[in-house]
């Protein structure tokens, strides 16, 4: 597997949708990158990733935040059906939320995903539709740090703890369509600037997106 530094001239050549092959498709957004697009910075009263994505994959992971098994969270598809949020923010073992949400269709869909520290809670959006309103417990300690992994984990890049038993798709990269990443104050993340790359290419649109028993998959 090749990790994949993107040039500077390459990416600002680029601002359409990427295609994620699946199998072992990623990007890795770093720490120092999430901090200068002000993702998660103490005293902002909203933080959000927000992006659109268009898949057929029934069962597969969407992005993972975090760098240790007490401070993470993630959102996965589950049977094509329903969105499980995993987090942990301090306590003594993760927890999830299930959201039940058709995904793997025809269809392309806007994620918005946020906390909202004026009010204390967590807010989940699908095409501008309310579909979960998480507050926030007394026994929360955020202090959620590391990469933002879009798509995937590599296995040698997961810390300690995480595992399937956690993150039950942790296994099946995404597989379809994604456009218009934004990460909190940032307008547009360009996909090509990300830290890593790999199985992801310029251009994509539904005729790219097949079942999987028609790819070998």
């Amino acid at each position: 597997m090749t990790r994949v530094i993107p040039t500077l001239l390459g990416a600002r050549e680029f601002s359409g949708a990427c295609k994620f092959r699946g199998l072992d498709s990623y990007i890795r957004i770093g720490r120092e990158q999430i901090e200068r697009a002000g993702f998660y910075t103490p005293g902002s009263l909203v933080q959000f990733i927000g992006f659109k994505f268009h898949t057929k994959q029934q069962d597969q992971l969407l992005f993972l935040v975090g760098d240790n098994i007490d401070q993470f969270y993630a959102l996965e598809l589950e049977d094509g059906r329903q969105l499980v949020f995993t987090y942990n923010f301090g306590f003594d073992e993760p927890r999830n939320e299930v959201i039940k949400k058709d995904i793997a269709n025809d269809y392309t869909q806007q994620l918005k995903f946020g906390f909202v520290s004026q009010g204390r809670f967590i807010i989940l959006l699908i095409n501008n539709n309310l579909f979960m309103k998480l507050d926030y417990g007394d026994d929360w300690d955020m202090m959620v740090g590391g990469s933002f992994w879009l798509g995937g984990v590599p296995k040698a890049d997961r810390f300690e703890g995480l595992s399937t038993g956690v993150v039950g798709n942790l296994n099946h990269n995404y597989r379809g369509c994604i456009e218009s990443l934004k990460i909190h104050l940032q307008r547009k993340f360009n996909i090509y600037e990300a830290d890593e790359r790999v199985g992801v290419t310029i251009g994509c649109g539904a005729a790219d997106i097949l079942p999987i028993d028609q790819e070998g998959g």
